[in-house]
């Protein structure tokens, strides 16, 4: 029995239905063997077999909201002050007072708030130049660039050749892993960031809050590692999540 609507609308109607029926049915006869089955009747056999398909990808899918919550970890937003009608200084984006100064901006993601605490001066041929912390963000975006190809060409082809052929479910698993391990390696250099001098270095904007290294500084080039195992792990988890959810 087709069942015009959108198609939340519809898997929502039929899990409902199953619901109604399938306590009814404890009370007065056998259940089905698959709950969703007492929706059957009303919607159509071929309606409740995609609700069941979709239950069952969804089951997989439930830890990557997880994975993109800790990845918007390492993305740059910034908030800066501006004046009220009493011309106080408050947030740009909630209602509470800033922490910043007015008219200024203040990274808020952890990584890009760590890489201010970094050494972040680059010396080639005598020039001197500063990395902004929000730049090391490029290196997400290099290594999808050359990671995906690597990945389908050299590193699944060499794991079968080895005999450790990875399916689906086990390359989600890992990027969720590879994940995690980016953000000890994160912890690691915090606490290398935590032994050094921090202070105001006066010709570095990003610099307001005092929290620049001035001595005993740690390489803000570490942050490449982490960098790329995060975004190596955002290929086995996204890239397959997304094939196996449309393909399988």
């Amino acid at each position: 029995m087709a069942h015009k609507g959108d198609a939340i609308t519809r898997v929502l109607k039929v899990v409902k239905e199953a619901l109604a029926q399938r306590r009814k049915q404890q009370r007065h006869g056998p259940a089905p063997a698959h709950w969703l089955d007492a929706a059957v009747p009303r919607f159509g056999g071929q309606a409740v077999q995609d609700v069941k398909e979709l239950l069952s990808v969804l089951v997989i899918f439930i830890p990557v909201p997880l994975f993109w919550t800790l990845f918007d970890q390492t993305a740059s937003r910034y908030g800066g002050g501006r004046r009220g009608p009493l011309g106080e200084c408050v947030s740009s984006s909630h209602a509470h007072r800033a922490e910043a100064p007015c008219g200024r901006r203040r990274p808020t993601a952890r990584w890009t708030f760590q890489a201010i605490s970094m050494d972040r001066e680059v010396t080639v041929g005598g020039s001197t130049w500063t990395v902004k912390p929000d730049q090391m963000q490029m290196f997400n975006s290099v290594f999808v660039l050359l990671l995906i190809p690597t990945f389908d060409r050299v590193v699944y082809p060499l794991l079968r050749r080895v005999g450790l052929p990875m399916r689906p479910l086990q390359r989600m698993g890992a990027g969720m892993l590879l994940s995690a391990v980016a953000f000890v390696i994160t912890g690691f250099l915090q606490l290398g960031i935590n032994a050094s001098t921090l202070g105001v270095i006066p010709t570095d904007p990003a610099c307001e809050s005092g929290a620049c290294c001035l001595d005993n500084c740690v390489s803000v080039f570490w942050q490449v590692l982490p960098y790329f195992i995060l975004t190596s792990g955002e290929i086995m988890l996204s890239v397959t999540g997304l094939e196996f959810g449309t393909c399988d």
